[in-house]
């Protein structure tokens, strides 16, 4: 069995290399749309959400533009 683990906001912020009021203001506003969990009052982050989340936004560049 798969044991999923959570991370908490300062985690998730890390684990993204952002600020942890982004995370903030992105619950709220939802215009980045990340992932999120909230177990009552915690919020919470997992690792394979953020990971599909980025891979969701990659952009390859485009050949020849310089």
């Amino acid at each position: 069995m798969e044991v999923i683990t959570y991370m908490k906001e300062t985690e998730a912020a890390a684990y993204l290399n952002c600020a942890p009021i982004t995370l903030a203001k992105d619950r709220c506003d939802q215009k980045l749309g990340i992932p999120f969990y909230k177990l009552g009052r915690c919020v919470r982050y997992r690792k394979d959400d953020l990971d599909a989340w980025m891979q969701a936004r990659r952009v390859n560049p485009v050949e020849g533009k310089q």
